[in-house]
């Protein structure tokens, strides 16, 4: 158990180096003459500043000073025996790196890190890092990443995988809004508490409030999230300030599902061998991918209950010309094959239907998920310890089927987005705590659409989410009701978030061979 401070910087122009590195050092002496904390965190690039062409001459001399910077940090570090960990540009063999640093109690440098998944303009000035260290130390062990490489779930995932109890995230996140107090971005919102959970780790976010360059606004909202997702400390979207937590790194996690085969094979093929890649190669006319998805959600108490409302459900939306309709879990309710069988004649030409529920093999009932149109049938695809991720070509576009907490590992999408998948559906039985911010962080990390079938009770709902991890259709617990949108799936092809970043041709992937190599259990 350990005390953190994230320190949310003011952001500030290169041209006022001089004043940032005053109010840094200032910071570090402020706050361990005041406070008892053991870990002192700044945002990416707190040093000199994140764009460094506002001003090439303020940012030239800035960089020659870097080492000076460092030994100030350094000796402070040893000075209050505190950590501290930094994201700053350094000069490394004639390579510009924007990187993070943590300097132990002795003012030594325990580790480092360099972004790896460059995001917008980056990749202009910067090279990728393929470093992805875990520091043993005296408050436990630390893994680092910088701001976008939180979109990436194989680089939290191989920390975790190298035995990280704490992964500390430096940050210069952006957004816009009318207001400063109203600023938000995805990775607070959603992906980091996800990145916690599905690791089991405590994640430090630390980032900048206020605007740089004209052009670039901070969210601010530096959080501390514990192993469960949750957030147990924030700060404001515009005010510099210090976020004092405490990280207890014995605090138990959530039982993820164990499987043999985490998929790690397809994440480190070449990317010009994937599947997706050949399919974002081909032309389209992007308004002839488009489709109705519906999301129907209904409770039933019989097998015969849940037929005649799931009967009625698709001949209202076939009317509304629904392409692809989920429906409830039938679990115990009602004979998964009786289900098929029953719903086949009722469908038009190119209209596919995906059902979760029970379905028989070798003699034994198991979860089970199934995708069927008139004439075809696409699965079943069954819950056990194999992950073998399958993508269906149907007549309503390339769906996968995840099987409720087979979703809480983020390789078993990420799989079927490698394979080409345009849409995930997720059938859920069992709503958690996590369940909405995990279906929007497996559709935004990985563009596709996601639907999600619930349970069918009065305390669950289903609903639809976007490549950008909006949700865009959504039903209100205990009604019957269907919630429909029109979805370009043809979207889902194209993987760039921002001009320089995309979430296939930026993976790197011989750097994710580690994953393939690392496990807890080898510890």
């Amino acid at each position: 158990m350990f005390e953190v401070a994230c320190i949310q910087l003011e952001a500030r122009d290169v041209s006022q180096y001089e004043q940032t590195e005053k109010e840094i050092l200032e910071w570090i002496d402020s706050l361990c003459s005041e406070e008892k904390v053991d870990l002192l965190v700044f945002p990416e690039c707190a040093w000199p500043a994140y764009f460094l062409r506002e001003n090439e001459e303020a940012a030239e001399l800035a960089l020659k000073r870097t080492p000076n910077f460092m030994k100030e940090v350094a000796q402070r570090a040893a000075h209050y025996r505190v950590h501290i960990a930094m994201g700053l540009y350094v000069q490394e063999n004639g390579l510009l790196r924007n990187a993070g640093f943590l300097w132990g109690p002795e003012g030594e440098i325990l580790g480092r890190v360099y972004k790896s998944n460059l995001w917008h303009f980056d990749r202009k000035f910067i090279e990728a890092g393929e470093l992805f260290s875990v520091i043993d130390t005296s408050l436990g062990k630390l893994g680092m990443m910088i701001c976008a490489d939180g979109r990436a779930p194989e680089i939290a995932r191989i920390l975790a995988e190298k035995g990280a109890e704490v992964i500390i995230d430096m940050a210069n996140l952006v957004s816009s809004a009318s207001s400063t107090t109203l600023l938000m971005n995805p990775q607070i919102e959603y992906m980091l508490p996800v990145r916690a959970f599905e690791n089991g780790v405590w994640i430090i976010l630390c980032d900048k409030v206020g605007l740089e360059a004209y052009s670039i606004m901070n969210t601010g909202r530096s959080c501390v999230i514990n192993p469960l997702g949750h957030v147990i400390g924030s700060s404001p979207s515009d005010t510099p300030e210090a976020l004092i937590a405490t990280v207890d790194t014995e605090m138990a996690s959530y039982p993820l599902p164990d499987k043999e085969n985490r998929c790690f094979a397809r994440l480190t093929d070449p990317t010009e061998e994937l599947p997706v890649t050949s399919l974002m190669a081909k032309p389209m006319v992007l308004a002839e991918t488009g489709a109705v998805c519906s999301a129907a959600h209904f409770s039933a108490e019989t097998a015969d209950r849940y037929v005649a409302m799931a009967s009625r459900m698709i001949r209202v939306l076939q009317d509304q010309d629904a392409s692809l309709i989920s429906l409830p879990d039938c679990g115990k309710k009602a004979d998964f094959d009786e289900v098929v069988h029953k719903l086949r004649p009722l469908l038009n030409p190119k209209v596919v239907v995906c059902v979760g529920g029970l379905a028989e093999i070798d003699g034994h009932k198991k979860r089970a998920a199934i995708a069927f149109s008139k004439d075809n049938t696409y699965g079943p695809i069954f819950l056990d310890k194999a992950c073998r991720p399958v993508v269906f070509s149907t007549e309503a576009g390339r769906i996968g089927l995840v099987i409720e907490e087979e979703m809480f590992l983020p390789e078993v999408a990420r799989s079927m987005m490698l394979e080409g998948v345009q849409v995930l559906f997720w059938a859920d039985a069992k709503r958690h705590a996590m369940t909405e911010k995990i279906a929007r962080c497996r559709a935004a990390e990985n563009r596709v659409f996601l639907i999600r079938a619930g349970c069918g009770d009065k305390e669950d709902n289903s609903f639809i989410v976007s490549p950008t991890g909006n949700i865009c259709a959504i039903t209100v617990p205990g009604m019957d009701q269907s919630a429909s949108a029109y979805c370009l799936l043809g979207e889902a092809y194209s993987k760039t978030v921002i001009t320089g970043t995309d979430v296939v041709l930026g993976r790197l992937p011989h750097a994710y061979k580690e994953l393939r190599n690392t496990s807890r259990k080898e510890e």
